[in-house]
């Protein structure tokens, strides 16, 4: 078992964080003969510790940290590594070949070229996906393959081969990189599937939902990844995952890892969708479109009034317009009189209607006089799965020679 344990303070004292949630995190081991075994995440099993991990962001850039209970933090950031190895350190992937090229560092050796960690060279090539040379990434398993050399090339002090793909234990040990980022795709990887297995359509606001992922393929244990986070919850498998949610939105993704380090592709879970209910905000009523702010409005009789409505339901409403004492006049606007509300459907189980009459909605016409009195306009919303729901506004009309209110 290769327990990583007793660097938590020295881990603090130096900063060292886990990688950005906007890079690509590595998983798995290397191997020297020397120093042992080399972790890049300290989420995977037998890491312990934490939080660290290398990554690699969309330009193919290294970054972070990897653990060696023997030799200490190797680091893959550029400004740790002394000039005195390369005055091109960079350590980075060359997404369309699969090569890796520039440096790490050991930091224990402080500035000494002891440390210099050669990722590829004259006397290992990458890439070369045979794992007999320089480190290699191989898009078809997510994997990296071949040696680093650590040391001084003169004294040969150092770590000496660093072996990306180590034999000396299961090849489930490899470093290897599931992401967009790193030019896998997934399509050599294991396949799953995710499912919520408490309510999460039209729920009421701030309901928590739990989604569980499930392995289709691959060999136990698994282990998940949820929405891109850092590492891999290796004490607890972490199947579940749930969140509270307010609003309508997009569920989370988990990538899963077999035992065999093979990763799924980025896996979707279903959208959840929250009943939020009307109210008097979504239905504005004015003397314009502009200055439908209010739930009431008076007017005398032939002048204009403008509606505007705006509200997210799920999917399985409809709603309709209707006018209370309707006069069945000609003036009434046309687009609420036919019950076109400006219905579109969003791509998370919602409905979204908005619109408003324009400002031509006029109370009586020399031709087609609107008796005065009090009008409601109401927005009413039906659904075979939840309660109706409505909203309103009143409009009273005075005849022309009394005073408006």
């Amino acid at each position: 078992m290769k327990k990583l344990a007793g660097f938590l303070l020295i881990m603090f004292f130096l900063g060292f964080g886990a990688a950005s949630a906007n890079a690509a995190t590595l998983n798995g081991w290397a191997w020297t003969e020397t120093f042992g075994w080399i972790s890049f995440n300290s989420g995977d099993a037998g890491a312990g510790g934490g939080p660290y991990a290398v990554s690699i962001n969309s330009s193919g850039d290294f970054s972070g940290y990897a653990w060696s209970e023997y030799l200490g933090w190797v680091s893959f950031n550029a400004s740790d590594v002394p000039a005195s190895c390369s005055a091109s350190p960079q350590a980075r992937l060359n997404t369309s070949t699969g090569a890796v090229t520039g440096w790490a560092y050991a930091m224990v050796y402080g500035s000494s070229s002891n440390g210099c960690i050669e990722l590829s060279g004259a006397n290992h090539a990458s890439p070369d996906a045979s794992g007999n040379g320089g480190v290699t990434y191989i898009p078809s398993t997510g994997k990296f393959a071949g040696y680093a050399w650590g040391g001084d090339t003169v004294t040969k002090a150092g770590p000496g081969w660093i072996q990306f793909n180590p034999t000396v234990s299961s090849p489930a040990d490899s470093v290897v990189c599931f992401s967009t980022d790193c030019g896998y795709a997934g399509t050599s990887g294991i396949t799953g599937t995710c499912n919520a297995i408490t309510p999460y359509q039209n729920i009421q606001p701030n309901t928590s939902v739990t989604f569980e992922a499930t392995a289709t393929s691959g060999h136990s244990p698994y282990h998940y990844q949820w929405n891109g986070e850092a590492g891999w919850d290796t004490q607890n498998p972490n199947q579940q995952f749930t969140a509270s949610y307010s609003s309508s939105q997009t569920g989370p993704t988990v990538v899963i890892k077999d035992k065999d380090n093979l990763l799924s592709p980025s896996i979707s879970c279903p959208s959840v969708t929250v009943l939020v209910p009307l109210t008097s905000s979504n239905l504005l009523i004015g003397r314009t479109v502009g200055t439908a702010n209010a739930a009431s409005l008076t007017v005398k009789q032939f002048n204009p009034f403008a509606l505007l409505w705006s509200f997210t339901l799920s999917k399985d409403y409809s709603c309709t317009p209707t006018v209370s004492p309707d006069p069945n006049d000609t003036n009434w606007n046309s687009n609420w009189k036919n019950g076109n509300l400006g219905m579109t459907n969003n791509n998370d189980n919602t409905r979204t209607w908005a619109g408003n009459t324009g400002t031509n909605l006029t109370a009586g016409a020399s031709e087609h006089v609107i008796n005065p009195g009090i009008y409601q306009f109401r927005i009413s919303c039906t659904s075979n799965d939840n309660e109706p729901q409505s909203v309103n506004v009143v409009l009273k009309i005075n005849y022309s020679n009394e005073s408006e209110i």
